[in-house]
This record gives structure tokens, sequence and C-alpha cells, in this order.
């Protein structure tokens, strides 16, 4: 059911287990195996149990295997607000865990992000494949009408705000954040990567994209993904309960509003 990497349940005497095949390509060097595998061994040796058990790996044949988990998808279900108290849940056991030494041997974030201008450049880049795509047929040339029209255009004025409203709370574009205000992020975090279990708890999964990120990245992907929306009204409650552990809440805070229609623009 994945789209880039082939999973399999595996039959053993000893009951089901998960094995993972990564999907490799010449031209996308990054390392999924490697982070996914770095990621849920370190939550896992913390304490953290809403993750499948890793088990173990063959790196030289992009394999591992992993605890089955016998849940149900959510994708055509709605989110709770207390699915996201579950979410935030994962996130303070992992934020409470990021000083451990085993955790400076994890990887950035696939797309990771320590200064403003790092996420606008990250948003930029996609507008700008969009506008450079080959157009061919009548499906191309709306879709390119579509991005000259309207996505470069809402783009210029979401970049434009949100440099203003940098400038406007003191802050940096191009100041990198501070190690401490970091986080262990799990990337592409939602509820699309969620299974229901049968006593209605949530497990989250798929963390080939994970590492170290901007805190305020994870927040805005979490409520901007579309599969399976969190719901918009708890924003400001995962914003805050996130706040809460930071060095400088209120300049988190304004790094999250901030950064949420750039990333609705990205999504």
């Amino acid at each position: 059911g994945g789209a880039n990497n082939r999973v399999y349940r595996l039959d053993t005497t000893t009951g089901p287990v998960l094995l993972k095949s990564y999907f490799r390509h010449p031209d996308d060097p990054r390392d999924r195996l490697g982070a996914e595998w770095a990621f849920a061994k370190f939550a896992w040796d913390s304490g953290v149990r809403c993750v499948p058990k890793p088990l173990a790996a063959d790196r030289g044949n992009g394999l591992a295997l992993y605890e089955f988990v016998p849940g149900q998808s959510m994708h055509g279900t709605t989110a709770t607000t207390g699915d996201v108290d579950e979410a935030i849940a994962f996130y303070r056991a992992l934020h409470a865990a990021k000083g451990r030494v085993e955790a400076a041997g994890l990887p950035r974030a696939s797309e990771s992000c320590f200064a403003l201008d790092d996420h606008f450049a990250t948003v930029a880049r996609r507008v700008e494949r969009l506008r450079t795509l080959p157009v061919g047929g009548v499906s191309e040339m709306a879709a390119a009408g579509f991005v000259d029209a309207e996505l470069v255009p809402a783009w210029q004025r979401v970049l434009t705000t949100a440099r203003a409203t940098a400038a406007a709370n003191g802050l940096y574009l191009d100041r990198p954040l501070d190690p401490a205000d970091r986080c262990v992020s799990p990337s592409d975090f939602g509820f699309h990567n969620a299974l229901r279990e049968s006593a209605g708890t949530l497990r989250f999964i798929d963390f080939e994209y994970a590492g170290w990120d901007d805190p305020a990245k994870l927040v805005c992907d979490f409520f901007c993904q579309p599969a399976v929306p969190a719901p918009a009204a708890a924003f400001d409650r995962f914003v805050t309960a996130v706040a809460a552990g930071q060095p400088e809440p209120h300049a988190f805070t304004a790094r999250a509003a901030l950064l949420l229609p750039v990333y609705r623009v990205k999504w």
C-alpha cells in the first residue's frame, strides 16, 4: 500500500512481524532505512511505545524488520482532538529524550530547516519546479496557467507578509535556530501515518525522513497534510504544548504562526 516502499507481513512461529523493503534509486541519495531505523531505535530505547519496535536491519539489502502493529489506517476517517492529544504526547516523549547521548547521532530530517530563509527557500524551490514543468497537452496547459496566474502571485503575497511579520517580531531571517531550540522530528508527521489499534489508541509509523528539525515546521506540516486532516481548532493547543518545552516560547509561537501560511502554499 505504500508509495515508495514494499511492505510485507511475515508469519513466524512466535507471531507476525513486518518486513520493509526500502525504495532506492540512483537519483535519490536519501538513506531512508538509515533514517527510519535510527529514529525508531532511538524512540523505542527512550521508552516511547507509540511506534513499532525495531527488530533487525539488513542495510546491504535495504531491509528492516519491525513489530507488526494490528491496526486500522486512519484514511477515510476524521481525526479528533483526542487524537491530537496523542500526537502531542508522542512529541513530548521525543522532546524529553532529546538530551540523550544517542540523539546526537540522529541525522537531520529530510528538508530540515533551521532558519526562516531555509523555510522560504524550500517552498520557493517547489513553486519554481512547477513553473518549469514541460507543457504538452490540455491538462498541462491548464496546470501551467494555474501556477502562473494563481500560485505564483499567492506565494509572493505570503512571502512578503512572512518577511514583514518576522521583522515586526524581531525574528532574523538568516539566523539558524540554536540547537536547544531544535527537536527530534518524526517528519511527515500526521494521521496519514498512524494506525488505530482495537483499543482506540494510535501507533505512529513511517519515519524514513525523520531527524533533527525546527519544531515549527513539525507543527505546520502536521496541520497542513491533507490526507487525514488534523482539526484546525487544535492548532493553538498543539503550538502551546510545543512552546512549553522551548527556551523562548514567545519566539517559537511567533515563528509557527508566521510559517503556517508558508507551509500551506507548500502543501
